[in-house]
């Protein structure tokens, strides 16, 4: 898009041309930010679910005044020849697919079909207020109970899980199911190149064709020294996101020994942090490696305690597998208590001998503490971590 940005810069002032993107992207709020560095004016649409269908991207649609689409995948070079074409007469104009949400469900309800639900849970994902992607994963749903080999409506379900799952309405298992279901996706449908990128986007540097998000930084300071605001992100990228593709696991330089050998710190008995393991992707060769996100979220009263040391993670691999570093630090804010969920995520490169089901073990120490002026502990999480590995 920056090519086009300069190719058609000349033809939109002089009001010749008018350009619209479209992008295939999870989060609304990157697109903004970069669109906003870039300098980019004109409106960008947001296409989380890939309704518009492009199996590999980047495309240009060329449609005319009329509303005809004159070239489906126009070039730079065509595009003098386009704007001199000779201007269509009017079309008759397109009734438009944005009904009312309990018109589209009855016409799903009606038809029985998968398609129809797939369109209702667009209609609550696209275009329904903030808040709607519980109803949209539910639409979903009934479309791949009717049609289990819908790999759009598999895409469609995982996109509105991670939804929630970046929303203030986040569950359990959000970012797990998402996983799942853009891999069932891709499963029914290997060669989808919006698919294969969306697990990328959290999977090992293995399979990454590049760092996915490792602009943001140099795009928030560029706006910045321009005197502008950059577009807040209201769910950072970390870890696997901006992570570099590696064709190794790369291993820590330095050999830390484990900080509980002996089990003898204090278990969390009473449940103050709740955490959530997610693996990507779900099931692998061996020899290849995955990447473990570790989600933490204190539950209702409790609170991290940041005048300590930050939180930790000791990881347990079997022999022969190997893990960047055995022991990784939280990230921890400034402000002395908050209770805020933390990520933090690592790659794992499976080895011989591999069970089908590999567990592999670790444990989280940190302080935190009950309600406010509540006592803060010191405490142990055990976590498991389960690898499915090709027999």
């Amino acid at each position: 898009m920056p090519v086009w940005h300069e190719k058609t810069r000349q033809a939109r002032r002089a009001g010749k041309l008018v350009v619209i993107g479209l992008i295939q992207e999870q989060h609304a709020d990157r697109c903004r930010l970069f669109a906003q560095w870039k300098g980019f004016d004109w409106p960008i649409l947001h296409d989380p679910i890939n309704r518009l269908g492009p199996r590999a991207v980047p495309i240009v649609v060329a449609v005319d005044e009329a509303g005809n689409v004159v070239d489906a995948s126009l070039s730079t070079d065509e595009l003098a020849s386009f704007l001199q074409r000779a201007p269509a007469k009017a079309a008759a104009s397109i009734p438009s697919e944005i009904s009312e949400g309990r018109i589209v469900d009855q016409q799903a309800k009606t038809s029985g079909r998968a398609i129809d639900w797939i369109l209702a849970g667009d209609r609550q994902l696209l275009w329904g207020r903030t808040g709607k992607e519980s109803e949209a994963i539910n639409r979903y749903q009934k479309a791949v109970e009717l049609d289990q080999d819908s790999a759009p409506g598999w895409f469609r379900l995982g996109a509105a899980f991670r939804a929630r799952f970046d929303s203030p309405q986040s569950r359990r298992d959000d970012f797990a199911n998402a996983v799942a279901a853009w891999e069932r996706a891709l499963e029914i449908d290997p060669n989808h190149y919006i698919y294969r990128r969306r697990i990328q986007q959290y999977g090992p540097r293995l399979s990454k064709p590049y760092p996915f998000y490792d602009w943001i930084d140099q795009a928030r300071r560029e706006i910045e020294a321009r005197g502008d605001k950059p577009v807040t992100l209201r769910t950072e990228p970390v870890g696997a996101e901006i992570a570099e593709p590696s064709p190794t696991v790369q291993a820590s330089v330095s050999n830390p020994s484990p900080p509980d050998p002996q089990g003898r710190i204090s278990r969390d008995r009473q449940g103050l942090v709740q955490v959530d393991v997610v693996v990507v992707p779900g099931k692998v060769d061996v020899g290849d490696a995955v990447r473990v996100h570790l989600h933490f979220q204190p539950t209702t009263g409790a609170h991290w305690n940041n005048e300590v040391e930050p939180p930790k993670v000791w990881i347990e691999t079997p022999k022969g597998w190997q893990v960047e570093s055995p022991l990784l630090e939280l990230p921890q804010p400034l402000e002395p208590e908050s209770s805020e969920p933390r990520v933090v995520d690592f790659e794992v490169r499976t080895a011989e001998p591999a069970a089908k089901n590999t567990v592999i073990h670790a444990y989280t120490f940190d302080v935190f503490c009950e309600e406010e002026g509540g006592q803060c502990h010191y405490r142990r999480q055990d976590i498991d971590i389960p690898i499915r590995v090709n027999p």
